[in-house]
């Protein structure tokens, strides 16, 4: 979760160099938001063990390409749901998400910690499609491991928060061809 919140200060940072302002993101509020919200409850509620454990990730993907879907005109979310997919493809494919532990050595964490309370993640022994696991180590101070489908998700989150906040593309058109602006406010004088 650190990661993400870093990720998103930078872009942030981001969307400020290049003029933007963090009203512009209210301007035109998501569609469907509250899946967003939904999807992210059901990851976060404790399961008794790993069927529950998957089933409720399986249908938080879901709910979360529905709202990615829903969203699918504005930059990024293209991204967010091409990474759901591929997280949902290896945890419905290996009951959980396999996690490497050489990859969560080399991120400087330990696979017992991991694993201690996480009904979602296992340790990845023979499962399929480890490319598309939590196999890509984050050393300090993140200490996390994450998937290929993580990492297009964060950068689709990232990409919505710049363009978003950025002048869009609409101060980059002729006042003529802005559909926001009225004709009446291009003649003179």
């Amino acid at each position: 979760m650190l990661l993400l919140l870093s990720l998103i200060v930078i872009a942030v940072a981001v969307g400020f160099l290049r003029g933007g302002s963090l009203s512009r993101i209210g301007e035109r509020p998501l569609e469907l938001w509250w899946l967003a919200l939904v999807g992210l409850v059901l990851q976060a509620v404790p399961m008794p063990d790993r069927t529950a454990a998957t089933m409720a990730l399986l249908i938080s993907y879901g709910v979360l390409a529905w709202f990615a879907w829903a969203n699918r005109a504005r930059f990024g979310f293209w991204f967010i749901l091409l990474g759901l997919c591929a997280n949902f493809l290896v945890v419905a494919l290996n009951n959980g998400m396999p996690v490497s532990v050489a990859a969560v050595e080399r991120a400087g964490g330990k696979m017992d910690a991991l694993m201690e309370d996480e009904a979602k993640h296992h340790p990845a022994d023979g499962d399929s499609l480890m490319v598309l696991a939590d196999v890509i180590p984050v050393g300090d101070p993140y200490r996390v491991v994450l998937s290929i489908g993580d990492v297009v998700i964060y950068l689709g989150i990232a990409g919505y928060v710049v363009s978003a906040m950025g002048r869009g593309q609409r101060d980059y058109l002729p006042p003529e061809a802005d559909p926001d602006v009225e004709s009446s406010d291009l003649s003179p004088g």
